[in-house]
């Protein structure tokens, strides 16, 4: 996303306990930026929020080619 366009910063919402979803954001290089109350259909529960900015993203992908 960051490569084809002019987004500035990527946030990615999920459950505290979808431990799959929080893995793959972190291995896709995001940070917890924080953990907020939320409702899904319906029913309370808890949400962590990931980010990654382009500058964060561009410093772990310099010696690359993108």
């Amino acid at each position: 996303l960051f490569k084809h366009t002019e987004t500035v910063q990527i946030e990615g919402i999920t459950d505290t306990r979808n431990a799959p979803s929080i893995r793959l954001l972190e291995r896709a290089g995001m940070c917890r930026h924080q953990t907020i109350d939320s409702t899904f259909r319906g029913e309370p529960c808890r949400e962590h929020v990931y980010v990654i900015t382009r500058s964060e993203w561009e410093g772990k992908h310099s010696n690359s080619k993108f």
